[in-house]
């Protein structure tokens, strides 16, 4: 848990959707915070207060006590905590996508022997890749792989088609001869592949890839006293994310579960609520959640992982995904709980979207990305661009786009749907880190590297 702070969110809207507004509240902190104390912000609309924090849609936040934050979309209200869809802004990435410079970061980490790192043996990472006949990658195909010594991981494909093996957490040595059976329905087809070949494909001739026919989307939120406002922007953020995959995937059912989490000593450790596929009630179930407790920086979340793979996922075309929200990684004595999760829930096919809020530190970002990584889901990361909340780490990594963390949940999903990875729309982009050129960077040492 990061400590807490008071935030009051100054909202406001004229009928036409413009002008300003005032309000009175408690700061955060001090001058020189970001938007706070005598914070002015603009945009479209304006807001102003006294001692208030001022909040705009998504741009750049200022870094003095007399400037605030500017964006595209002003928000207005009469002093009132009223949070407001599209505020908060994130970045997205695919450490999957980029592999190699992936490997490079793990190096790096692994050497400074950071404590409670969660260690997953990379080393000889096969990709397998389950198609058609057509070549079209076939979504919650069952993969088996098997050794001389047994079955070795059993999973399901992604809505790629796409499936990461890793030998070293068996005990696969390299050169060690592998078998890969994959089954979709009736139908079944084999290959083979050595520890130490990067990818391998598996045809199915009988069976004709579609598109899952269900979202399964759990929110695992960290409700520790430093939470609040993250816990309250998700509250509105919902419906809207919700409404968008709908008018995008009329077709597709949705189902939405729910898993809270502090840590030991406070008024629960976990809580948890299974799949509906009414929105309504999980709405309802979300709207009535509070921060609270924490009083240590880490928390418990590999015992809220652990509850996400006891829901109710479906065993059948559905894409199965889970937003992590979260600023505080897991005691260090719990890391080996965090890696048996991880691993957990790559075998049952749920697809970790962590998402690192302010006060995150490099412990969460190793972890938060392993999570994804493994289990082959994308990182996202909360940034400094809404004025909203403490400060935000810099990721490691190069480049990326920053839009609204609703648009970036949105994209997620429909890549989840898809299985094709999206580009982020020009038009929702809000700044750039580093220079991506047309959705590519080019690093120092000539790698380069794919932006989502």
């Amino acid at each position: 848990m990061r400590p807490n702070r008071a935030l009051l969110i100054v909202v406001c809207l004229s009928a036409a959707g413009l002008g300003a507004c005032s309000g009175v509240g408690a700061g955060a902190s001090g001058p020189g915070d970001r938007g706070v104390d005598r914070g002015t912000s603009s945009g479209i609309g304006a807001s102003t207060g006294a001692g208030a924090t001022a909040v705009t849609g998504p741009g750049t936040a200022g870094s003095s006590d007399t400037g605030g934050s500017t964006g595209a979309a002003g928000t207005t209200g009469a002093g009132g905590s009223v949070p407001q869809s599209g505020l908060l802004t994130a970045g997205t990435w695919d450490d999957n996508l980029n592999f190699d410079f992936y490997l490079k970061y793990l190096k790096k980490m692994d050497g400074a022997q950071t404590p409670g790192l969660p260690l997953i043996p990379r080393a000889n990472r096969l990709e397998i890749r389950v198609t058609d006949s057509a070549g079209t990658g076939i979504s919650n195909a069952i993969v088996t792989v098997t050794g001389a010594d047994g079955t070795m991981l059993e999973a399901p494909t992604r809505s790629d088609g796409r499936l990461f093996f890793f030998p070293g957490t068996v005990g696969a040595q390299s050169g060690d001869a592998l078998q890969i059976g994959v089954k979709v329905g009736t139908n079944t087809a084999t290959a083979t592949a050595v520890v130490g070949d990067a990818d391998v494909s598996v045809v199915v001739g009988n069976a004709t890839a579609a598109p899952p026919t269900a979202l399964e989307l759990a929110l695992v939120i960290d409700t520790t006293g430093s939470m609040q406002d993250e816990i309250d922007y998700l509250k509105v953020e919902v419906n809207s994310i919700a409404s968008r995959i709908k008018t995008d995937f009329p077709n597709v059912a949705q189902r939405w579960a729910l898993i809270l989490y502090r840590d030991q000593g406070d008024e629960y450790v976990v809580r948890s609520f299974d799949f509906t596929d009414s929105l309504t009630t999980f709405q309802s179930q979300l709207s009535r959640q509070m921060a609270d407790g924490g009083g240590d920086y880490p928390e418990a979340p590999e015992q809220a992982l652990s509850k996400l793979t006891t829901l109710t996922f479906s065993q059948n075309a559905a894409a199965r995904m889970a937003f992590w929200i979260a600023d505080a990684p897991h005691h260090d004595a719990n890391a080996a709980t965090m890696v048996n999760d991880i691993l957990l829930a790559q075998r049952l096919g749920i697809h970790l979207y962590p998402i690192a809020a302010s006060g995150a530190d490099s412990l969460v970002e190793y972890t938060m990305r392993a999570a994804a990584e493994v289990t082959g889901g994308r990182y996202l990361f909360l940034t400094d661009d809404s004025g909203i909340g403490l400060s935000h780490e810099e990721p490691t990594i190069p480049c990326y786009f920053v839009t609204s963390l609703s648009r970036a949940m949105s994209r997620m999903a429909a890549m989840e749907l898809t299985g094709m990875n999206i580009e982020v729309t020009p038009a929702d982009v809000i700044r750039t880190g580093g220079d991506p050129v047309a959705g590519k960077c080019t690093l120092a040492d000539g790698q380069v590297v794919s932006v989502l």
